[in-house]
Formats: C-alpha cells, structure tokens, sequence
C-alpha cells in the first residue's frame, strides 16, 4: 500500500494479491512512503501507520475492513521507516526516523490495541528501516536497520513486556526488507547496506530458528525498499522494491520452503 514512484511523487495507491494476480483496490487516504503496515489483507485486519509525507513525518493510522480505509486514532510519536508486527486489533511499531538526519532515529515502541496505541517499553538500539517479523503484537522480532551512523546487523526480541537482544544476522542491512513467519521461526530478504565491508543492494535471505540465523536461498532480484509478508517461515511473497537495473521495481518473488521463485503477474 502506499509508497514513491520518483521523487516527490507520492502515492495513496493500494493493490490487493490473490495468489495469481494483482488488482486495484480503495486507496490509502493519506499518500505516503516508508510507512508502517501490518495485517494478513482480509476484513478488518489490516492497518497502515506513520510513514513520510510532504514537509516532514507524519503519526496518521488507517483501518482496512477488506474494502476501504478509514483513519482511526493516531500514533504517540509520528515517523517514517517504523517497523512493525501483528493485526488489527493486537499490533506493534517501533523504531523509525522522526526527522530528517542522522541523529534523529528513535526506538520508542507503541502497541495498538484495536482502538488506541500507548508506548511501551523501547527497544535497546534506536534505528529504523529494519524488520518487523511476527503475527502477533505480543511476540516480534526486529531485525537489522540504521542508527543513523551505521547499517545494523542486530535483532531484538519482544516478549509482550520488554526488548532482548538476540543473535544477529549474518548480513547487516537496512532500507527495509522482506519478511515472514513468526518471532522464533522467522525470515528476511534483501535490504540494503550502507555501512559495512560489502555495501550495496543485497538480495541474501536468512531463516531465523528462535535463536540464530541461517544463510538460505537469495532473492531472485537484489533490492531494497521491498512490501512483503507470509505468515509461515516456508510461504510468503516480496513485492516491488528498488534494485539496481530499475529504480522502481514492480517484480513480485513468491517464497516456498527455501528458495524465491519470479512469478510473473
């Protein structure tokens, strides 16, 4: 939902993905990009937040009841770039940038609980366009992102009450990837790194076992900036993104057990 097409061109447009086909669908109210969302795209369980707009960051949050979208009560703390887990009506954000420039990444968290978001506990690492992986708001992982400095390899449990560290991933990457699965059997794919020994597009996939994280079969198409969910570790979908050969990429890679396949749509 959502996003940039080319500089300054924001887009409130929303697509809806049957397993074969893209098709239009009611869009976003607010246009933005690098926006926060969440839910499995059926009635009443999907909601977009934060993200950025014209002249700055903005907290609004919207309701998807399977035909349009409604604006309900906003955010504590506007943002872009947040990350973020679960469904309506058990969800959570956190992280993200509240401002242009390096200093200014948070990690305050806020979970919404069908009506209201309040903060919680904040993350140990401020960063934002990392990971969100998780079906519930109780239990997620974040993964990876940038402080402002630096690309971050870090992860961070959340169990319901407070952030853990937990074992990093084995390629730092930031500007928001692809994920799936759940908070103890989760994966991402792509990003980019900034900072680091190998900076650039990346297109590596790592499978997370609840405690470590495993290198797996790449993305077909190396990119960053990527919408994708699935709510096992073994089925999921990545979908547009921005790589190398084509600024803005409408490609859609489906996920099946351990390997990406380009299913053209």
């Amino acid at each position: 939902v959502a996003g940039i097409v080319s500089p300054g061109s924001y887009k409130a447009l929303n697509e809806a993905y049957n397993g074969t086909a893209w098709s239009e669908e009611a869009d976003v109210n607010t246009a933005r990009f690098g926006e926060g969302a969440c839910g499995s795209g059926t009635a009443a369980a999907g909601l977009i937040y934060s993200g950025a707009i014209p002249g700055g960051r903005t907290d609004l949050t919207e309701s998807w009841n399977g035909a349009s979208w409604t604006e309900v009560n906003d955010m504590n703390t506007a943002r872009s770039t947040a990350m973020g887990t679960g469904t309506h009506p058990s969800s959570l954000v956190f992280g993200g940038g509240t401002a242009p420039g390096a200093p200014n990444y948070t990690g305050k968290t806020e979970a919404w609980d069908g009506t209201n978001w309040t903060e919680v506990n904040d993350m140990n690492t401020a960063r934002g366009g990392g990971s969100g992986v998780g079906q519930i708001g109780t239990a997620a992982l974040c993964v990876g992102g940038y402080t402002g400095t630096a690309t971050s390899s870090k992860a961070e449990v959340w169990n319901g009450t407070s952030w853990t560290e937990s074992g990093d991933i084995n390629t730092g990457r930031n500007n928001m990837m692809s994920r799936g699965g759940t908070s103890t059997d989760g994966f991402i794919a792509g990003g980019y790194q900034s900072t680091g020994p190998s900076t650039g597009y990346k297109a590596n996939t790592e499978l997370f076992n609840g405690s470590t994280w495993s290198e797996i079969n790449d993305l077909s198409i190396a990119r960053y900036g990527i919408a994708g969910q699935g709510t096992t570790s073994t089925s999921a979908v990545a979908f547009g993104g921005n790589n190398p050969s084509d600024a803005m990429s409408s490609a859609t890679e489906e996920f099946t057990a351990a390997d990406f396949e380009i299913k053209t749509v």
